[in-house]
């Protein structure tokens, strides 16, 4: 079981991409830099952006939160122990629905405290039927 996590978005959508602020509390800045100008070259592609975007923030959160170290420092152990987690990952972890990453508040972008690096989905015959999604699931 977790430790409860707080968990932030790292990444905002394209518009308000900034490669070089580091968000509060992130203790990898170098991570962060790369990743944030590796997805800002794909801003041409709106798809690519989102996907490389999710996928670097669930493994940086990783390495914040659980791993406790850089990606430099990762080991093939810790790429397993990733890819393990990814299948399973804690409920805190989960959205039970899509949201935002950020918002605007008061004229300024902040984190949306209800995104998680993971959604839960059920198919439409799934809902029909009466299931609505579960973190536990």
């Amino acid at each position: 079981m977790s430790e409860k996590t707080t968990l932030s978005p790292l990444f905002d959508t394209m518009e308000h991409h900034d490669v070089q602020q580091v968000p509060k509390g992130f203790p990898y800045a170098d991570d962060y830099r790369h990743a944030a100008g590796f997805i800002y070259s794909y801003r041409g592609s709106a798809a690519t952006f989102n996907a490389y975007r999710r996928e670097l923030e669930r493994i940086l959160q990783w390495c914040q939160h659980i791993a406790k170290k850089p990606l430099k420092d990762l080991k093939r152990q810790d790429i397993e122990n990733y890819i393990y987690f990814c299948q399973r990952p804690y409920p805190d972890w989960i959205a039970i629905y899509k949201c935002d990453r950020f918002i605007n508040h008061e004229g300024q972008r902040i984190a949306n405290p209800k995104w998680r690096p993971f959604v839960v989905s059920i198919s439409k015959v799934q809902f029909q039927a009466g299931k609505r999604p579960s973190a536990e699931d």
